[in-house]
């Protein structure tokens, strides 16, 4: 999914993760159903260079992925051509209803990745409605017709939608998340390394009071899964700590 105008300023990276620039503007067809292409700048002092739609793998929050074998192409391009011609965004133009009913302006738009075909455009009165109170949005279908400086949409289809700063905040709730369990992933991953094959100190047991381990065990990955299970992972490894910690005093006062 492309979202007009999140899209911008969203960096380009090759099929290997390379940098390729920064996407400074977008191309649409006559009435603005399709996304042809973005304007991609690549770095100071360069000539920017046309991605067209066809050659995205795919779209993330922070990135555009350019799909294998495909490259961007330059302005000078006779393929190029229509698109410098073509409307930048639908974003700013007013909505209408066909009684002439001013609906608010598209604040967004919403694009299919797989052939670059308007899903949604959301609309709102202001920046500051959008930002408190929320909009409206709706599908292509609900779409009567486009003109320069308008849109003609079906009133009965208009859908409510949040605020612009509770998207922001579930968006963002979502990332905290990711980065939350990535971090505990990591923590456990080398706990982990750190414990196995070590003897435990003391006793370890559940909540309902079965044992993980008995006192001078070897820590195995049955220990350690049992242990996980049991949310006492961290008192597993200060049980292999202390161990740990007597082994080397020990070898230092033998020294």
């Amino acid at each position: 999914m492309i979202l007009v105008p999140r899209i911008l300023d969203t960096r380009v990276l090759s099929p290997d993760q390379v940098s390729i620039g920064v996407v400074t503007k977008t191309f649409l067809d006559g009435d603005g159903r399709r996304l042809l292409a973005l304007l991609v700048k690549p770095g100071p002092f360069k000539k920017s260079k046309i991605l067209r739609v066809d050659d995205i793998e795919r779209v993330g929050n922070d990135n555009v992925i350019l799909a294998k074998g495909c490259s961007l192409i330059r302005k000078k391009d006779p393929r190029c051509r229509s698109l410098l011609r073509s409307e930048p965004s639908l974003v700013g133009r007013k909505v209408m209803s066909p009684k002439g009913k001013g609906l608010g302006r598209v604040r967004s738009a919403k694009y299919r990745l797989t052939d670059g075909g308007l899903e949604s455009i959301s609309i709102s009165e202001n920046i500051f409605v959008a930002l408190s109170s929320g909009g409206y949005s709706v599908k292509s279908e609900g779409i009567i017709s486009f003109s320069d400086n308008e849109i003609e949409v079906d009133e009965e289809k208009l859908i409510s939608t949040g605020s612009i700063l509770t998207d922001q905040m579930s968006v963002l709730g979502t990332k905290m998340a990711g980065l939350r369990r990535g971090a505990e992933n990591l923590i456990n991953s080398r706990e982990r390394s750190f414990i196995i094959g070590k003897t435990s100190s003391h006793d370890i047991t559940d909540e309902t009071g079965e044992k993980v381990i008995d006192k001078g065990e070897i820590i195995t990955d049955d220990h350690i899964s049992r242990a996980s299970k049991a949310n006492k992972l961290h008192h597993l490894t200060l049980a292999a700590g202390k161990v740990e910690i007597r082994s080397r005093f020990q070898k230092w006062k033998d020294k």
